[in-house]
């Protein structure tokens, strides 16, 4: 009986064994602690982050081309913004659309509150300040005229550097500048009445004074990676460690190429000639093109330094540390280190893989931003009767808006335009549809193509049967004159 009890223990010890090995501790491994709220890891981190970010975006190629890339695939020229209304019989309101569309084209030219930037420009800017310091702030400014529009609507760009991470209270509940209700919701922003960091008056703005504006007036964008995380982080927050360090191994390459450049020589003396000559003991020349030495002594020769610059292997180190950034920021490597060696398959494959993490991107920056400044510069344009709803149109569908992207790009465009006009003739793609995905605004090129079609109907020749019958006018014409 203890026999069979004995080896009933044996058999549950391995379970009670099992473990995961990476919880267990090791020499090998540092002790990590992640038991911080996402607030609490933001507070520890502070601005440091954003400040590393925006150094590197001011002096490394590498992390300029990556957010390039990152704001060129999100905005483009610019985001498309296609007013699709519908009448009453559920048509589309083709002639409000087109009033809305050239009204709020004309609004959104210069639509800040400075008016020194152009809308395009502005959605570019807006996107980079969100993607590396991590957050974006937008103030709705009511009553203001733009310069470019009559219509009362401005937005004000504010810095995530006048929001204080210093300011914070448990009542009113106030965490890292932003006040808060039970839920978690933002009730108002505590900004700085002056930017911290403005050399030309310096002390303005550090001694905590600050303003606090609803809620309801800021469209507040950030990049998180937890549930209720306050303030943003920026994106590159994964692979700063790498690109610096790349910034600092380039640089060091760089130093050992111009070194490697200036030849060195020196003179190689043998230890069994000694000379008691005075000269022996210190000598220099300039070396110039084609000199010839001829004043050695005996025991003497000429050396050089020999250099393995440049590093041969500087390249494929630089590759394996781009592709390990870029997968690191959801970026292309191809378009980020612009390199474009491969098949048609291997690039396509990589683009459509790229796609889904710029659309995410984009989707966000829409819906945070693009999609609540056009709805509220409509409801006041149509409010001071800047635009003016026809009766035929659905009162419902009036504050409709499509906002799309840049096109897709191209690897071969004969080959993507069949893919197109295959999906439209099998039914899984509408006309409209793919001109936008193209980045294209299909009202503009049905107007373009029935101009073509009237122009070509004009100049068309004439055909055999015009051509008899012209003849047989002429005839008639010269037998009634004979």
């Amino acid at each position: 009986m203890a026999k069979r009890k004995k080896q009933k223990t044996k058999a549950v010890q391995p379970e009670q064994q099992r473990n995961y090995t990476a919880a267990q501790p090791s020499q090998y491994r540092k002790s990590i602690s992640t038991s911080r709220s996402p607030d609490g890891v933001m507070d520890a981190a502070r601005g440091k982050i954003r400040d590393i970010a925006r150094y590197l975006d001011e002096n490394h190629d590498l992390v300029i081309g990556i957010l390039n890339e990152l704001v060129d695939k999100v905005i483009g020229p610019g985001l498309i913004v296609e007013p699709v209304a519908k009448d009453r019989s559920g048509q589309l309101a083709s002639e409000f659309n087109t009033h809305v569309r050239n009204v709020m084209k004309r609004w959104y030219r210069r639509p800040d509150t400075t008016g020194e930037t152009p809308g395009d420009e502005l959605d570019r800017l807006i996107c980079r300040t969100w993607l590396r310091d991590g957050e974006s702030f937008i103030r709705h400014v009511d009553g203001l005229k733009p310069v470019s529009s009559n219509i009362p609507y401005c937005i004000e760009l504010i810095e995530p550097d006048y929001l204080p991470f210093e300011h914070c209270s448990a009542e009113p509940p106030i965490v890292h500048g932003i006040e808060k209700d039970g839920w978690g919701r933002p009730v108002a922003f505590h900004f700085y009445r002056n930017h911290p960091g403005n050399s030309v008056w310096p002390m303005v703005g550090l001694n905590g004074e600050t303003r606090r504006v609803p809620a309801d007036q800021v469209i507040h964008m950030k990049f998180t990676r937890r549930f209720r995380q306050t303030r943003g982080v920026s994106i590159l927050h994964g692979v700063i460690s790498r690109l610096y360090d790349l910034m600092d191994y380039e640089e060091s390459e760089r130093i050992a190429a111009r070194v490697a450049a200036s030849l060195t020589a020196f003179i190689r003396r043998s230890p069994d000639v000694i000379s008691d000559t005075p000269s022996s003991t210190d000598r220099t020349w300039n070396m110039d093109m084609g000199m010839i030495i001829d004043n050695l002594l005996p025991g003497e020769d000429i050396g050089t330094i020999g250099t393995d610059r440049p590093n041969i292997a500087l390249e494929t180190y630089r590759k394996g540390q781009l592709k390990a950034a870029a997968s690191g920021v959801g970026a292309s490597y191809s378009s980020v280190a612009r390199d474009y060696d491969g098949t048609y398959s291997s690039q396509r494959q990589e683009m459509v893989e790229a796609n889904p993490g710029y659309a995410r991107l984009r989707s966000y920056f829409i819906e945070s931003y693009k999609r609540p400044v056009i709805e509220r510069a409509m409801m006041l344009a149509i409010s001071t009767g800047v635009i003016r709803v026809p009766r035929s149109v659905d009162q419902d569908t009036v504050m409709d808006v499509d906002i799309r992207g840049p096109g897709i790009p191209w690897i071969d465009p004969k080959k993507e335009i069949e893919a197109d006009g295959l999906a439209i003739q099998y039914g899984l793609k509408s006309r409209h549809q793919v001109i936008r995905e193209r980045g294209g605004n299909p009202a503009q090129v049905d107007l373009e193509l029935e101009s073509d079609d009237f122009e070509r109907d004009n100049d068309e020749p004439q055909t055999q049967d015009q051509d008899e019958s012209q003849e047989d006018v002429d005839m008639n014409s010269e037998d009634q004159a004979a």
